[in-house]
């Protein structure tokens, strides 16, 4: 009698992306994950970050992921009510996929996401700019960190009509500010250049002003004083 065993299950893995695709398809935090659902079929055991990655860009419903020398695929961000909304810290890698383009449509080049709040190192210069045709909306608080060199994240806290934008750097690091779910919080925005979104406007050019008038010209320099007449003969 011969034996035949069945074959082992196996999960199709993708090839690992390079250091470069991993940049341009994800945006990548240390030390931190959220909460979010994890999909079926996670964890699994992955030989790095890269791999991990690859199966997240395989599967359409992963918005983001967490390595851990595991790999968890995952949905919702920071949304999904069986987690506790506190973050957790560790030894891991946790990356949002880009061609998401996050829950909230913002300008091209960030992820953006409703309700939530992200610790950071608060930025108080320069301020947020007011865009033309624009109130303080999440828009326009997030177009300014992307002017803003030192700025990751955007986020518009308060209601209508008088919200504030925080521009901050270092999310989830600094302690600035919180991270979880804020009731006031209009949404807060990643900087995830690539990602898809509202085509930036440029910025307004300045109004001209009215044209200077010419300037006067000098006053005429003084006529020298004329020589006394010579006196009349006798």
């Amino acid at each position: 009698r011969h034996h035949h065993n069945a074959p082992a299950a196996c999960l199709m893995r993708e090839p690992p992306p390079s250091a470069a695709d991993m940049t341009e398809e994800y945006l990548c935090f240390e030390g931190i994950s959220v909460p979010g659902e994890v999909l079926p079929g996670s964890p699994f055991r992955v030989a790095g970050v890269e791999e991990c990655a690859a199966n997240c860009t395989a599967e359409p419903k992963c918005t983001f992921f967490l390595h851990t020398g595991n790999c968890y695929l995952k949905s919702d961000f920071f949304t999904h009510q069986a987690f506790h909304p506190a973050p957790t810290r560790g030894a891991f890698t946790m990356c949002l996929k880009k061609a998401t383009g996050g829950r909230l449509q913002g300008p091209h080049g960030a992820l953006c996401y409703p309700g939530i709040e992200v610790e950071g190192a608060e930025q108080h210069e320069p301020a947020p700019l007011q865009l033309q045709g624009h109130t303080l909306d999440l828009y326009s608080c997030a177009y300014s960190c992307m002017v803003n060199p030192e700025c990751e994240v955007a986020l518009l806290l308060g209601e209508d009509p008088n919200p504030t934008c925080h521009l901050r750097k270092a999310p989830f690091k600094a302690a600035d500010g919180q991270t979880g779910f804020n009731g006031r919080s209009q949404g807060v925005c990643f900087m995830a250049p690539g990602a898809p979104g509202l085509a930036i406007p440029p910025i307004p050019p300045a109004r001209p002003s009215s044209p200077s008038p010419p300037p006067r010209p000098p006053p005429a320099p003084p006529k020298p004083p004329q020589p006394p007449a010579p006196p009349l003969p006798p």
